[in-house]
């Protein structure tokens, strides 16, 4: 959520997820309410019965945290792609099926 609310821009390279953050009262509102029912459904034996969960230790819980503080590391390092690697996608003609495939079903 906090890789995807700054993108950088052709002119603009923009790094710091965090700048202007209160900017937008209800992304805050929306990132509190999320971590409040995720704590919940994997904290509280209670909500196991509602959700199919079961409480997870800390130590899980610090595990799931590096893998979304490993997130931002990707997302900080995929800002920084030179903007002109962005167009070689369409000079090679990204998406298509290799030739092969194509040699193989004609």
């Amino acid at each position: 959520m906090f890789n995807c609310r700054v993108l950088p821009s052709k002119k603009r390279r923009e790094l710091n997820i965090v700048s202007h953050i209160f900017g937008n009262y209800w992304f805050m509102i929306i990132v509190l309410a999320e971590l409040n029912i995720q704590v919940a459904m994997t904290g509280y034996p209670h909500f196991g019965v509602i959700f199919g969960t079961t409480p997870i230790t800390f130590a899980m819980q610090m595990t799931a945290l590096g893998c979304a503080l490993g997130s931002l590391v990707v997302g900080f390092f995929t800002k920084l792609t030179p903007y002109k690697w962005t167009n070689l996608y369409d000079k090679q003609n990204f998406g298509a099926p290799p030739t092969f495939i194509n040699d193989l079903t004609a």
